[in-house]
């Protein structure tokens, strides 16, 4: 079964028919008017790749369109939409019943607080740890900006969410651990094609050319990986938010996502105490027992030099741990109050040691000459004496 999906019908086409007949536009003028469109995209697009496409000293990739329609696009937004999912953004149920999404209803109505493929708890507000809207629920509510009454559901089962949700906002890339990236987009993958969810991956890694698979698309935090592509989709002009962060090791061999929706003043101290710290005491205890292994096995053969070799891996990797924990700490430790008014890149701009993006590091050192006082963090850091 292919992976391919249209994002315009998952969402609905509604709106934009709705805006069309607004402004006078029928059916066929519409269809027109999509097409000129779609083929400006393109145009651009080829432009961009062919001219505006620039590497710079630090891998990062710099251009101006967020659009990519091609079928490598599509396989990139499908990930997309499974990490959201994973932390609680989008509904994945809507991706299996398409019954489930609503009318987008008057495009002209005040903007509504959560978009028609969001998950939602039973008042049409973001959901959050267990309050998220049931099927019957979803299925009573016919245009977005409705809040159909909290029915009773009388099947048990139309209380079980099919994904486990990361509400945390945190997953972490580590194949040994539960809350791995690459195992929690899977989980999403299971969910949407239950009969085929492994031929659909390699169908969306063999679209994006990941040969080494997910876990190299995830990693990859220059061209061509998720974190790059995820900073273009959620970029506009000036504007840059991306909402799924990575913290990456310096080696690229540990990493954090972090969503950016769930930042609040614990978060660092969370990723430390539940992930960070848990994970370098094992690797400690892995780093014994192969010290144990090698100092039985002697000082000469092949299964010392082998076991020598995994030891010094081992112990680099340590120090790589902990010099990502020292990184985190020193964030965490400021004790900054977010405030998500601030926008994206004040508010990732302590964690500029970690982030794989030019931006943190500038707006960091911005911060601290004083240039966003009107800031909340612009605030915090004055107050704790460190504005230059």
């Amino acid at each position: 079964e292919s992976s391919e999906w249209n994002l315009r019908s998952f969402l609905g086409d509604s709106g934009e028919t709705a805006i069309a007949s607004a402004i006078g536009l029928d059916e066929a003028e519409l269809a027109v008017l999509m097409r000129d469109l779609d083929e400006a995209i393109y145009v651009r697009r080829q432009q961009v790749s062919d001219i505006d496409s620039v590497e710079d000293s630090d891998g990062e990739e710099t251009r101006d369109v967020a659009c990519d329609s091609t079928p490598r696009g599509h396989a990139v937004d499908t990930v997309s939409y499974a990490v959201g999912c994973v932390f609680g953004r989008w509904d994945i149920r809507m991706a299996c019943d398409h019954a489930l999404v609503p009318v987008h209803g008057d495009p002209f109505l005040p903007i509504q607080p959560a978009t028609p493929g969001m998950l939602v708890g039973p008042n049409g507000l973001p959901a959050h740890d267990g309050y998220v809207a049931s099927r019957h629920w979803l299925r009573s509510r016919h245009h977005v900006g409705d809040k159909p009454p909290i029915l009773p559901d009388s099947d048990a089962l139309e209380l079980a969410y099919p994904l486990r949700i990361n509400w945390d906002g945190i997953v972490v890339d580590d194949a040994e651990h539960a809350d791995d990236v690459v195992r929690r987009i899977q989980d999403a993958f299971e969910v949407i094609w239950p009969d085929s969810a492994d031929s659909a991956e390699a169908d969306l890694c063999s679209k994006i050319g990941a040969k080494g698979g997910l876990r190299e698309f995830m990693r990859r935090s220059g061209k061509g990986g998720f974190w790059q592509e995820h900073v273009f989709r959620y970029s506009k002009s000036r504007r840059k938010a991306p909402i799924y962060w990575l913290l990456q090791s310096s080696k690229k061999n540990y990493a954090l996502w972090l969503y950016y929706h769930r930042l609040d003043k614990d978060l660092l101290f969370k990723a430390l105490v539940n992930y960070v710290e848990p994970k370098i005491r094992l690797e400690v205890s892995h780093l014994e027992m192969l010290r144990s292994r090698k100092g039985a096995a002697g000082e000469s053969g092949k299964e010392a030099k082998r076991l020598a070799g995994e030891l010094e891996s081992q112990e680099d990797f340590l120090s790589e741990l902990r010099d990502f924990e020292d990184k985190l700490r020193r964030a965490a430790n400021l004790h900054l109050e977010p405030d998500l008014n601030d926008g994206i890149v004040l508010n990732i701009a302590p964690l500029w040691e970690l982030v794989p993006w030019k931006e943190a590091k500038s707006y960091w050192e911005e911060l601290l000459e004083g240039k966003y006082d009107w800031s909340s963090i612009g605030k915090q850091l004055r107050q704790k004496g460190l504005v230059k």
